[in-house]
C-alpha cells in the first residue's frame, strides 16, 4: 500500500503561514497598544507634576508669566490626553478585530488538521484491513496446499 499522504496538505501549510502572519499582526499591534497605554500614564504623571506645581506657586506667590506657562501646559496636555485616548479607542477596536482574524485563522487551521487526523485513520483502516486480506490469503493458501498433499 502507497505512503500516507494528506490530500490538503498545502491549503494546511498555507493556512498555518496566514495563522502566522495573523499573529505577528497581533503582535505588532499589541506593542503599539502598549507603547500608547505607556505615553497616556507618563502624560498624566506630567499633568500632576504640572498641577502641583501650579498649586504650590500660586500659594507661594510668583510672576504671571511662570502661572500662565504651568497653565498651558496643563491645557496643551489635557488636549494631547484627550486625543491619546481617542487614538487609544481606535487601536483597541483594531486590535479586537485583529485577534477575530486570529480566532477564524485558527479554526481553519484546526479544521484541517481535524481532517487530516480523519484521512490519517481511514489510511490505517485501509492498511489493517489490506494485511488481513493479505494474511487471510496467506493462510488459505496454506491450508491448500495442505489438503492437496
Amino acid at each position: 500500500m502507497k505512503k500516507f499522504q494528506f490530500s490538503l496538505s498545502r491549503m494546511l501549510n498555507f493556512r498555518e503561514q496566514l495563522l502566522e502572519k495573523e499573529k505577528n499582526s497581533l503582535n505588532q499591534l499589541l506593542i503599539q497598544k502598549n507603547t500608547l497605554d505607556q505615553h497616556i500614564l507618563d502624560i498624566k504623571e506630567q499633568l500632576e507634576q504640572a498641577a502641583t506645581q501650579l498649586e504650590q506657586k500660586t500659594r507661594e506667590g510668583t510672576v504671571i508669566t511662570e502661572l500662565r506657562l504651568l497653565t498651558f501646559t496643563l491645557e496643551n496636555g489635557k488636549k494631547q490626553l484627550k486625543q491619546l485616548h481617542k487614538d487609544q479607542m481606535l487601536l483597541n477596536s483594531t486590535v479586537e478585530l485583529q485577534r477575530k482574524s486570529v480566532v477564524q485563522a485558527s479554526q481553519q487551521v484546526t479544521k484541517l488538521e481535524k481532517l487530516k487526523e480523519k484521512q490519517w485513520e481511514e489510511y490505517q483502516y485501509a492498511l489493517a484491513k489490506a494485511e488481513e486480506a493479505f494474511i487471510s490469503e496467506h493462510v488459505a493458501s496454506t491450508l491448500i496446499r495442505q489438503t492437496n498433499s
